[in-house]
């Protein structure tokens, strides 16, 4: 992150323009953790593709967002202070852009076949969603109906 900083406060500088970042000083009490956690579902842009490649299973399927990209190809483009006219598009359409691109450095062996569009994996599971709450309601209203039935039985 330090990196990152100094490269916007460059970036601002050759711009002549006074940063307004604040500068995060470490206390010197903390101490780095040998096992921090891994954040979870972010872009895989976001993480070294060394990493993610020796990375177990569980964790890959865990950590990245395998069908997001977060960054343009040339990483210092993306951290500039000065806005790419590539990051004005929506974040599916600057995926589907650089996706290719992007991922080819990652080993992708453990994404299923029909993960490839995300819209159709979304239509399925709220087709399955709103049949089984269909049921549901099929069930409910005929349970309902029953009671009314039995009600009216004791009551004659």
């Amino acid at each position: 992150m330090h990196r990152v900083d100094e490269e916007i406060e460059k970036s601002s500088t050759n711009e002549g323009k006074q940063s307004q970042a604040h500068i995060c000083i470490e206390s010197e009490t903390s101490k780095p953790t040998a096992f921090g956690r891994v954040p979870k579902g972010l872009p895989i842009d976001f993480f070294d593709p060394e990493w993610f490649n020796n990375s177990s299973l569980a964790q890959k399927t865990s950590c990245a967002n395998i069908m997001s990209i977060a960054f343009l190809p040339d990483k210092l483009q993306s951290i500039r202070g000065k806005q790419h006219p590539e990051k004005k598009l929506g974040d599916k359409q600057f995926s589907q852009k650089y996706w290719e691109e992007e991922t080819q450095d990652y080993d992708l062996s453990h994404k299923p076949a029909g993960e490839d569009d995300e819209d159709h994996e979304s239509s399925s599971h709220s087709e399955n969603f709103d049949s089984d709450s269909s049921l549901d309601s099929e069930n409910s209203l005929s349970q309902d109906n029953d009671y009314e039935e039995e009600k009216l039985m004791k009551m004659k």
